[in-house]
Protein backbone atom coordinates (compact mmCIF):
# COMPACT_ATOMS: atom_id res chain seq x y z
CA UNK A 1 0.00 0.00 0.00
CA UNK A 2 1.44 3.37 -0.90
CA UNK A 3 1.60 6.40 1.39
CA UNK A 4 -1.19 8.24 -0.40
CA UNK A 5 -3.52 5.28 0.02
CA UNK A 6 -2.57 4.91 3.69
CA UNK A 7 -3.31 8.57 4.33
CA UNK A 8 -6.66 8.33 2.52
CA UNK A 9 -7.58 5.14 4.37
CA UNK A 10 -6.64 6.54 7.79
CA UNK A 11 -8.51 9.80 7.20
CA UNK A 12 -11.58 7.95 5.94
CA UNK A 13 -11.48 5.40 8.76
CA UNK A 14 -10.97 7.99 11.51
CA UNK A 15 -13.69 10.33 10.28
CA UNK A 16 -16.19 7.49 9.91
CA UNK A 17 -15.46 6.30 13.44
CA UNK A 18 -15.80 9.86 14.73
CA UNK A 19 -19.24 10.06 13.13
CA UNK A 20 -20.37 6.99 15.09
CA UNK A 21 -19.95 4.30 12.45
CA UNK A 22 -18.93 0.76 13.38
CA UNK A 23 -16.53 -0.71 10.83
CA UNK A 24 -15.41 -4.29 10.32
CA UNK A 25 -12.07 -5.39 8.93
CA UNK A 26 -13.92 -7.57 6.38
CA UNK A 27 -15.99 -4.59 5.23
CA UNK A 28 -12.88 -2.39 4.90
CA UNK A 29 -10.98 -5.15 3.08
CA UNK A 30 -13.74 -5.36 0.47
CA UNK A 31 -14.21 -1.62 0.23
CA UNK A 32 -10.51 -0.84 -0.32
CA UNK A 33 -9.62 -4.09 -2.15
CA UNK A 34 -6.66 -4.84 0.08
CA UNK A 35 -5.38 -7.67 2.26
CA UNK A 36 -6.85 -7.86 5.80
CA UNK A 37 -3.31 -7.56 7.19
CA UNK A 38 -3.01 -4.19 5.46
CA UNK A 39 -6.17 -2.99 7.17
CA UNK A 40 -4.95 -4.26 10.55
CA UNK A 41 -1.58 -2.54 10.12
CA UNK A 42 -3.19 0.77 9.26
CA UNK A 43 -5.61 0.52 12.18
CA UNK A 44 -2.65 -0.11 14.50
CA UNK A 45 -0.81 2.86 13.03
CA UNK A 46 -3.84 5.09 13.45
CA UNK A 47 -4.28 4.02 17.08
CA UNK A 48 -0.62 4.79 17.78
CA UNK A 49 -0.80 8.22 16.13
CA UNK A 50 -3.94 9.18 18.02
CA UNK A 51 -2.38 8.11 21.31
CA UNK A 52 1.08 9.62 20.75
CA UNK A 53 -0.15 12.95 19.47
CA UNK A 54 -3.07 13.33 21.90
CA UNK A 55 -5.18 14.17 18.87
CA UNK A 56 -8.46 13.14 20.36
CA UNK A 57 -10.02 11.55 23.36
CA UNK A 58 -11.30 9.02 20.86
CA UNK A 59 -10.13 5.51 21.61
CA UNK A 60 -10.47 2.98 18.80
CA UNK A 61 -11.74 -0.27 20.26
CA UNK A 62 -12.61 -3.65 18.81
CA UNK A 63 -16.01 -5.08 19.73
CA UNK A 64 -16.00 -8.89 19.74
CA UNK A 65 -19.79 -9.07 19.81
CA UNK A 66 -20.11 -7.89 16.20
CA UNK A 67 -16.47 -7.91 15.00
CA UNK A 68 -16.33 -4.16 14.43
CA UNK A 69 -14.15 -1.25 15.38
CA UNK A 70 -15.73 1.78 16.98
CA UNK A 71 -14.73 5.01 18.64
CA UNK A 72 -15.25 5.63 22.34
CA UNK A 73 -15.16 9.20 23.61
CA UNK A 74 -15.76 11.32 20.53
CA UNK A 75 -14.29 14.79 20.29
CA UNK A 76 -15.35 16.51 17.09
CA UNK A 77 -13.38 19.67 17.82
CA UNK A 78 -10.04 17.94 17.24
CA UNK A 79 -10.78 16.60 13.76
CA UNK A 80 -9.05 19.56 12.09
CA UNK A 81 -6.00 19.09 14.31
CA UNK A 82 -5.92 15.40 13.34
CA UNK A 83 -6.22 16.16 9.62
CA UNK A 84 -3.50 18.83 9.84
CA UNK A 85 -1.20 16.30 11.52
CA UNK A 86 -1.87 13.66 8.88
CA UNK A 87 -1.34 16.13 6.05
CA UNK A 88 2.30 16.53 7.13
CA UNK A 89 2.91 12.85 8.00
CA UNK A 90 3.62 11.47 4.52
Amino acid sequence: MNDEFSRAFNNNFFLRLQSGKRLSKAQLTREFSVNPKTIQRDISTLRRIIEEQHLSNCKIVYDNSDNTYRCLGKNYFLIKKYLDYFKDTF
